[in-house]
């Protein structure tokens, strides 16, 4: 079985009022996509997410869009790898992904 974790979040987090390298918890949503069988899409993300961490458990690529369709010529995401990405707030997107 091959898995995409995501977890979307709010906001940069801060610690004694600095701003730290890192997403404040807890996450808005978590969601798991199981690729195994070919390319899949998550759910659209939340409205107030800013963040989007990735994680897969097998290598794989992948795509953000409005109805993405990830294929092998997409960035690849090695397994175990986190990736945080930022995105707009009230869009409508989703992650797809696909293994090697």
């Amino acid at each position: 079985m091959a898995n995409l974790y995501i977890s979307e979040l709010a906001k940069v987090g801060s610690s004694y009022g600095t701003v730290a390298q890192a997403a404040e918890q807890p996450a808005l949503v978590n969601q798991v996509v199981d690729f195994t069988s070919g390319a899949a899409a998550s759910a659209e993300f939340n409205a107030k997410t800013r963040i989007v961490a990735i994680v897969a458990d097998a290598d794989c690529h992948y795509v953000f869009g409005e109805t993405p369709v990830a294929d092998t010529d997409d960035m690849l995401l090695p397994a175990n790898q986190t990736q945080y990405f930022t995105i707009d707030a009230n869009n409508a997107l989703k992650v797809s992904a696909i293994a090697v």
